[in-house]
Parts: C-alpha cells; structure tokens; sequence
C-alpha cells in the first residue's frame, strides 16, 4: 500500500532502527511523550491504531481509539486480547511477528468494510464494558463481593 502513511507516536528507544526510519518516506515520528491533547487528533486522523507490544498488561489506548471508533491491531500479550476481540474489533496477532502485523494491518487498511464494521463494534465495546457506569457497576460487585467474604 504505498499510498498509507504511517506515524510512530510514543517515546521509547529508536535508535536501532535509525536507518528504516531515515528510509522511509510515509512514515512520521513523534518520539516523545503524547500529552492528552495531543492524542485525539492523531486517533482521529488514522485508519488504525497498531498496538505492537511485546509485553503489557493492558493498554488505556485502546478504549480511546475505540471512543473514535477506530479498529486496534495489537498482539495477543497480557489482557489485550480480552479488549480487543480478534475480527471483531480488531485483529490481534502474536507478538514479535512482524508478517503477522503488517499482514494484519494490510487487511484492515484493504478493507474499508471490514475497517468500519470494527470501529463501530469497538465503539459499542466501549460503551457496553469499557465506560465508567460498567466500572464502576464492577467496582461496587468487587467491594460487595468482599464485604461478604470478609464476614463469613
């Protein structure tokens, strides 16, 4: 696809990959911290958003891009997997696979279809099990669950 376009946003260690960086004419880097107001109007603007780790536990990101209605690739590390669910809202793929990604991202950049379909049922996610009346539902059975467990 050589029309996409492709930003690194995020701090972290870059220099070994200087010399694909420098290479590469569709591809922007922000290497640094991405303050709140910064993140609305880079999810906005994307197809996608590529969650590429190798290790996390969860990832805030996600039920953004969802609130934007935007599809998530990441990898299948940590709770991700269990928000982001495979063809559904996204595509998840496993982690250290570069083929499996680019694979990943190039079928939902080849599919507006598929691409749409997955950013309005990530948004449903959200609003459904991701949303603050859902936590804090969860969050009250959590301290119930305790308060009766702690008495018998």
């Amino acid at each position: 696809m050589p029309e996409a376009r492709f930003v690194i946003a995020g701090e972290g260690d870059l220099r070994p990959y200087q010399k694909q960086i420098a290479n590469a004419s569709n591809l922007e880097v922000i290497n640094s911290y991405i303050s709140d107001d910064q993140v609305a109007p880079l999810i906005n603007k994307s197809s996608i958003l590529v969650l590429p780790y190798t290790q996390a536990s969860q990832s805030a990101v996600i039920p953004v891009a969802y609130a934007f209605e935007k599809p998530v690739v990441t990898t299948s590390v940590g709770c991700l997997m269990d928000v982001v669910e495979d063809g559904l809202t996204g595509l998840v793929v496993p982690p250290r696979d570069p083929q499996a990604l680019a694979q990943a991202m190039l079928t939902l950049l080849g599919d507006p279809e598929m691409r749409r379909n997955c950013g309005r049922k990530g948004n449903q996610k959200m609003k459904d099990e991701l949303g603050w009346d859902k936590i804090i539902e969860q969050t009250i059975q959590v301290y119930e669950s305790s308060v009766v467990n702690f008495k018998s």
